[in-house]
C-alpha cells in the first residue's frame, strides 16, 4: 500500500498512537494474530534533520539479548519489505509535512537488521527512491560476519552503521547478547572497511550498566581498541526492563566514564532515549500483541 492511498484510508486503519512526554510517538500496527509492529517517531531539536521514524525490522528478536524486552520474548519472523516501508509510509503521513522536510529513517526498532538483510535493503532502495527528502538511513547492528553485504556504491554516502558494541570483551559481550558473537576485533575490521569505501563514520553504542562496565578498565580498554579509528562514541544510559539483573549507571558514573574517553580524545555523545515513558526508549519496544 503506497502513501498516497494511506492518505485516504488513515482513518479506517486499525493502528493505535501513544504520545511520550518528551513529543516522541509510539505507532503499534496489528501485524499477524498475536503480534504486533510498532514504530517510533521522534523529533530531537538538537540534530539535523530533526525528524527521524524509528522502524522495525523483525517481529520479536532471535537474539536473546539480557537487557532487551525482546531477548525475553518470542521470535515470530522476519517482516517483509513492504512491511517496512507501510512503517515509514504511515508515520510520515500522520503528521504534517512541514515536519518532515527533510528526515532520517532508523532501523533500530524491533530486531536485528542484518538477520533480514534482503528486505531491509530493499526497503531501503525503495525508500530512497520515494522520498526525496529522505537525508539518511542508520543501521544498528549488534555485529554480525555480513556487514559487508552493506557495502553498496549507489548506496555510497546514505547509510550510517551504527554497532551495538556495550563492553570491549568478548566474553561480557557473548553474555549480553546471550550469544556466541564474532569477535570484536573483526567487526572493528569490517567497521574501517565500511568507514573508508562507503564514506561513513561510525557509530559505537554503548549502554552502562551499574557494576557491570561502567569501571576505569572498560573505559581504558575501550580507549585501546577504538585509538586512531574515525569513529564516535556514543554513551546511553540503559532503560530498566523486568525480569533482568542489570541496573543503569549512576549519573556521576556515567560522567566520570565519558570524562576518561574525552580526555584521551574519542569522539562522545551522551545520549538518553525518548520515549521511555511510553516503552518506546532503547531496548523497550517489543513485538507481543496489546491492542
Amino acid at each position: 500500500m503506497r502513501w498516497d492511498i494511506l492518505l485516504n484510508t488513515i482513518d479506517k486503519l486499525d493502528f493505535k498512537i501513544i504520545s511520550s512526554i518528551d513529543g516522541a510517538k509510539k505507532i503499534i500496527i496489528p501485524a499477524d494474530i498475536s503480534t504486533n509492529i510498532e514504530i517510533c517517531v521522534l523529533h530531537l531539536p538538537y540534530r539535523f534533520p530533526s525528524n527521524v521514524i524509528c522502524v522495525s525490522s523483525q517481529l520479536g528478536c532471535p537474539y536473546k539479548c539480557i537487557f532487551c524486552r525482546n531477548g525475553h520474548r518470542k521470535f515470530y519472523r522476519n517482516l517483509t519489505t513492504q512491511e517496512i516501508i507501510y512503517q515509514v509510509d504511515l508515520a510520515y503521513n500522520m503528521f504534517s509535512k512541514t515536519e518532515f522536510n527533510s528526515f532520517d529513517v532508523t532501523y533500530m526498532g524491533v530486531g536485528e537488521p542484518l538477520n533480514n538483510l534482503d528486505s531491509v535493503l530493499n526497503s531501503i532502495e525503495i525508500l530512497f527512491k520515494e522520498y526525496p527528502n529522505l537525508n539518511k538511513v542508520n543501521i544498528s547492528t549488534i555485529g554480525l560476519r555480513n556487514i559487508r553485504s552493506l557495502f553498496i556504491n549507489s548506496f555510497k554516502g546514505l547509510i550510517h552503521l551504527q554497532f551495538s558494541m556495550h563492553s570491549p570483551f568478548n566474553r561480557e559481550r557473548d553474555f549480553l547478547f546471550n550469544s556466541k558473537l564474532p569477535d570484536i576485533d573483526f567487526i572493528l575490521s569490517e567497521l574501517d572497511s565500511f568507514a573508508n569505501q562507503m564514506e561513513d563514520i561510525p557509530c559505537i553504542n554503548y549502554l552502562l550498566f551499574s557494576n557491570f562496565n561502567d569501571t576505569t578498565i572498560h573505559a581504558n580498554e575501550l580507549i585501546k581498541i577504538l585509538r586512531g579509528r574515525k569513529y564516535y562514541v556514543k554513551i546511553s544510559n540503559y532503560n530498566k526492563i523486568e525480569n533482568s539483573d542489570l541496573f543503569p549507571s549512576h549519573n556521576s558514573k556515567k560522567d566520570k566514564f565519558i570524562s576518561i574517553l574525552k580526555n584521551d580524545g574519542l569522539f562522545v555523545k551522551s545520549f538518553i532515549s525518548y520515549g521511555r515513558d511510553i516503552e518506546a526508549g532503547c531496548g523497550q519496544m517489543v513485538s507481543d500483541k496489546i491492542i
